[in-house]
Formats: structure tokens, sequence, C-alpha cells
């Protein structure tokens, strides 16, 4: 059997036996025009034409009526026509469908078009995802009055209709959504399944997309219910009110037990899913057996000042200096966020280890037979009057060391303490993570929604855990957990060094460190990571490092050119947090192994030798390695301090001196 050749479309790209070439001379025009679609549909090597390049009958068709066309009128109406029209673009497609491609990605397409129904959403409108595959080219098109008629009705429709309809995700994109209710459209289609109907005020509810989406925006944007009226076209603001309160409860019956507190998942399951390899290293000493690790910890919420004065009492935090309710997570190793207790007032009956204190002993949400002994309990030093407590019923407590009377943490403590604080800031983010989602939770509360906090924020963890990431820490590795472990049995040697030979009190001979010579290891970025153990020092040694540039003269960054020790070098810089104080550090080198062998600073934490505090870390920073490439460094903007005054420092311009000239 003989096959004829079958040949691609020069054009469209699809394969045809019936062709006609485009290579001739007199069919330059043709090829022009060719090119140019090819162009416009974003094939590869348009601008190739070979010689056995051919187009199909259907766009030789097509080329020859744009030629005709303009031969007949040199300005005809130029649109970007939908391609492809005999097949499903996404049956014939309804006006207001083809207004919308219209208007959104400016295609035209005819009345003859084909659109399944498969393809569009609820409001008719083709689904976003497919509009973004459509291909379309630019030619003339000559409008029938019918159509353009048409057209005419569905803008003077669409322009009566309200300005925003929120009965359909489809009708938002991603971003929008996500920028409207913190979730995507698949999300927010798996969140609805849990909207059952309730019994609320002796009728039974059905919740609609609608009151879904008002209840998403009034915890992610705090807006009120007047705003929410008039958004969603309810008659009143109680309505508005009532169908927010319909959708908490059935969240709160049919969601939140699923995702959220210590029934929706067992120990085991907790354990296996949730204490990464990384926290299970650093703290279970019997790293075999593993043991549930969960970090505890309160977080604040502004309230209204209450006319009850004793609720005005309780709800005062001498801590904070404000009107304050607080709630308690228990979050897993990954953010993933285990339960919730509270609210509590914040006066001092309620502190942080008063509240654990009485979780356990009321067995609040069964606490007590969720964790077993020898489970680990990452804290602040807000609980160490639990601390006793914790451990007579087996478990094991770590929380920072308390500094005391003392100046400065032993070597000892200041390690132990980076080691807890490796890890603690997971709970610190998921807190953060609670507020940048609900700006309700983030704002002053008043009093008449109070009632509503404990649910409200329920539904808001809830919401994190399942449809939110985990929470992974970079480079966290069971090799990276021993090493920390490993050097935290270390002593320093050169805080022993310093005080051996009095270094502190030497006179030495200070000069600005910006600027001044000195040999110093040069150092690549990923190995002052490892020396640091993380991002977080040095991710703040720019603004140490401008803070001390000497901008007025006394506030700058100096050295010892005196100290005359070789692979020694003494550095004193301002605190970020006073004026007035300093502190001196030393950073021991080798030159020949181009390695950093020591460090010790006068500060609080500066005896540790697992990671390094931040003002030796901001001096290593600068010799080792930003002073090389200072041109491709970005420090903190200062802008506020160009355009905000000062009285302090303020100087009088001399035109504002200047007496008024008299004429």
């Amino acid at each position: 059997m003989v096959f004829r050749a079958r040949y691609v479309c020069y054009v469209c790209n699809e394969g045809v036996r019936v062709q006609q070439s485009i290579v001739y001379p007199e069919n330059a025009e043709i090829r022009r025009i060719a090119v140019q679609r090819r162009n416009e549909l974003e094939f590869p090597e348009a601008n190739l034409v070979a010689a056995n390049s051919r187009i199909c009958l259907r766009c030789h068709r097509s080329i020859a009526e744009e030629i005709r066309m303009f031969q007949e009128d040199p300005d005809p109406t130029i649109l970007r026509v939908l391609f492809k029209q005999n097949n499903c673009i996404v049956c014939h497609a309804p006006a207001f469908t083809r207004l919308n491609l219209a208007a959104r990605k400016e295609i035209y397409v005819s009345d003859n078009a084909r659109s399944c129904p498969d393809h569009l959403n609820n409001s008719g409108l083709l689904l976003r995802p497919l509009q973004d595959g459509l291909k379309a080219i630019r030619k003339p098109v000559l409008l029938k009055e019918r159509e353009l008629t048409t057209f005419m009705s569905c803008l003077r429709n669409k322009a009566n209709d309200p300005p925003l309809k929120m009965d359909d995700e489809e009708n938002f994109s991603d971003e929008e959504l996500r920028a409207l209710t913190s979730l995507t459209r698949a999300q927010f289609r798996n969140l609805f399944e849990y909207c059952e109907p309730v019994e609320l005020y002796g009728s039974l509810r059905t919740i609609a997309k609608q009151d879904l989406f008002c209840f998403l925006c009034k915890i992610r944007q705090d807006l009120s219910d007047y705003f929410l009226s008039a958004m969603f076209g309810h008659t009143s603001r109680q309505k508005t009110s009532l169908v927010i309160s319909t959708v908490l409860l059935t969240l709160s019956h049919n969601f939140v037990p699923r995702f959220l507190g210590y029934g929706h998942m067992n120990r085991p399951e907790f354990v296996e899913n949730h204490v990464t390899a990384f926290a299970n290293q650093l703290y279970n000493t019997d790293s075999e057996n593993q043991k549930a690790i969960v970090y505890i910890d309160a977080t604040y919420f502004e309230v209204q000042k209450s006319k009850n004065f004793k609720v005005l009492r309780k709800s005062f935090s001498n801590h904070k200096k404000y009107h304050l309710l607080k709630t308690v997570m228990v979050v897993a190793s990954d953010g993933y966020i285990l339960s919730t207790h509270g609210p509590y007032f914040c006066d001092s009956a309620n502190n942080d280890a008063n509240i654990l204190l009485k979780e356990y002993q009321n067995d609040i949400g069964n606490i007590r037979e969720y964790f077993q002994e020898n489970d680990i309990f990452i804290l602040d030093r807000g609980y160490r009057d639990s601390v006793q407590f914790l451990q007579d019923l087996g478990l094991k407590v770590e929380l920072p060391a308390h500094l005391g009377a003392r100046n400065q943490l032993s070597t000892e403590d200041a390690n132990h303490s980076r080691i807890i604080t490796k890890t603690r800031w997971i709970i610190e983010s998921r807190n953060g993570h609670v507020k940048s989602t609900s700006k309700f939770l983030r704002d002053c509360i008043p009093n008449t929604h109070i009632r509503h906090l404990k649910d409200i924020f329920k539904v808001v963890c809830a919401m994190l855990n399942k449809y939110h990431e985990p929470i992974t820490m970079e480079d966290a590795t069971v090799e990276l957990a021993n090493e920390m472990r490993r050097k935290a049995l270390e002593e320093n040697h050169v805080q022993t060094y310093v005080e051996q030979n009095n270094l502190i009190r030497r006179r030495g001979i200070w000069h600005n460190l910006i600027g001044h010579q000195i040999e110093f290891p040069r150092l690549e970025l990923e190995i002052l990571k490892s020396l640091t153990f993380g991002v977080f020092q040095l991710r703040l040694s720019p603004s140490y490092i401008q803070d001390n540039m000497d901008q007025d003269g006394r506030h700058c960054i100096e050295i010892d050119t005196r100290l005359g020790e070789n692979g020694l070098i003494r550095v004193r810089l301002f605190s970020r947090h006073r004026n007035n104080t300093k502190y001196q550090l030393f950073v021991a080198f080798d030159m020949n192994a181009n390695e950093i062998t020591g460090h010790y600073c006068t500060c609080r934490s500066g005896a540790r030798v697992v990671g390094m505090c931040c003002h030796v870390a901001s001096t290593i920073w600068y010799l080792s390695y930003s002073r090389h490439i200072m041109e491709n460094i970005t420090f903190p903007s200062t802008n506020p301090l160009e355009c905000v005054q000062d009285a302090a420092v303020r100087e009088i311009a001399e035109e504002e001196n200047e007496l008024p000239e008299i004429v």
C-alpha cells in the first residue's frame, strides 16, 4: 500500500494531506501573513521558512480572505480572533461568555464558537485556567449588526450588575481570592465541604458559598459588619452578623475537630508525622526511641477597654502595659498546631506558668493522658515556676538559662540556651502566621466579639494546619544536631585566654575598623552559616555594621591596634539597644588554615561556642566577607532618618535664622 507524504501546516502545526506551498515569489504576501500568525501563536522558529514549508487549505483560505479584505478596505477593524472555533474552546458560546473573554483577554469569539458546559463556571464564564490557554491571531473582522447589538445588550446588563459577585470562587484568580480569604480556589472549595447545615436560634440554617466568603472576609480583613452588608448585598447589619455566626458555628462543629485538638490525632501518629528528625536528635537523649516534642507559648490579643472594672483590671498586662487577652498554643517541631487553650486574662495571676499548671490540674483537653513520661516540652522563661511540677510528672522540660544577678551567662548555660532557641522560633513564627492570616486577631478586638474569640482562633489554627505548608528549617539535619551537641560540651578557650591575661582591662589604641586594613581570613557565606549554626545573626550583620559606620563621629566600631597578639583581634562596638553600652569582643583566627579558631564577647551570651552572638558574627561577616564585596551589599533603608526630624540633634537651617529684609 502506498502512503502519501504527510506535511505539517506551517501556521497551525497540524498534519495535513492537502496543502499549499508558500515559498514561491508570487506567494510573498501569503508568506508574510503566515509568518506573522505563527509568531502570534508563539510557535518556535517562526521566521524560518523552509523550501518544503506548506500551509493547510483552511489557513490558506483564511489568509486569502484577509488579503481580500485589505484590498477592499485599507483600514478594516482589526481584532484578536480565536484561532480555532470548530472544536470546544474550553455547542454555541453564550453572549456573556464571549463578552467576558473580550474584556479579560482581548479575544474576539464569534457567535458560532463552541464551549462545553463542563468548561464553564457557575456564572457561565469560561474557567480561568482555560482562558490562559487560548490562542488568538490578529486579523480583520467584519462584525454583523445582530452580533454588535447582542454585545451592546450584554454591556448594558454588565453595567447594572453588582460590582462583585461573591457567590462563585471561579470569579476570582487564586491571587485575588487569597487576598480576600487567605485561601486558594481549591482550598475554598474544600473548606466549603465542611459547611453543613446547623441549627441556630431554633431553626436549621444552610450555608451558601457567599456566606463562607463573608465569614472569611471578616476574619481575614477585619471588615465591619456594615461594610460587609453593603459588599454582599445583605438587607441589614444583623443579617451579616447572623451569617458570620452561622458559618463560625458549622466550622467549629465540622472542621475544627478534624484538624485541631488532642482528639483529632493520636500520640503515635503525632510523633511519627510531626516530630522532625532534627528536633529528635537535638533534644532526645535516646533518639532511637522517639518521644513527643512540643513547644508551648501564649500569644496576645488586644481588646477594648471595658466599662466593667473587674474585666478592666484582669485584662491589663503589667508586662505589655495594655489591655490584652492571651491564648496558648501547643505546636510541633514542624509548626503543626496540636491544640490551643484559652483565652485567658493577662493579669499577674494568669502568668504562663499558672496557666499551664491549671491546664494540667484540670486535665483540659485530656492533656495529662496525651503526653507520656519522657516527652519533651520546649518552654520559655515565663514557665519556670511550672518546671518542677512537670518534671514530677516525668516530663522533660527544656528552657533557656536564667541570667539572674550575673553579668554574663556561663559557656555551658549560653550553649544550652542556643540549642533551645535554635528551634523555638517555630512557635513564634506560627503565632505570626495566625495574625498575618487573620487581621481580625491582629487588630483591637471589640468587646462584643470577645465571646467569639475562642472559636475564631481555633478556626484560624485549624486552617493553618489544613492549608498551610509545615515549617522547614534550612540545612536542619541530624548531622547538624550532632555537631551542636558536640560543641555544647566544649569550653571557650578564647575566654579563658582573655581572662588569664586580663586583656579586657588592658589599655588599647582604638581606630575605626571600617576602612582599616587588617589581615583576616576570607570566607564564603556558607562557611559563615556553619559557624553561626543558622542565618539569624548573619541577617542582622548588615544592620550592625551600618549602625557602627561612624556616621556622627562617635558611634563607630573600633579595633585595638595595640593588642599585639598574633592571630587575635580585639574589637569594640555599640549595643543596638542602648546608646552608651559598648561590648568588647575577641576573635582568634589562623591565616595559614584560613579559618576562625575561636571567639569571645563580653555581652550576655558572648561566651558560647555553639554559634556566636550577633556582635561577633557581624564583625567576622564584615572582615571575612562583606568588605571585599561592599558594592554588592544591601544595607537597610535610611529613608526614615532623612524624612523624619529629630529634636535632639536637629540643626536649625541658616535661612530660618535670617531676619526678613526691611525695605
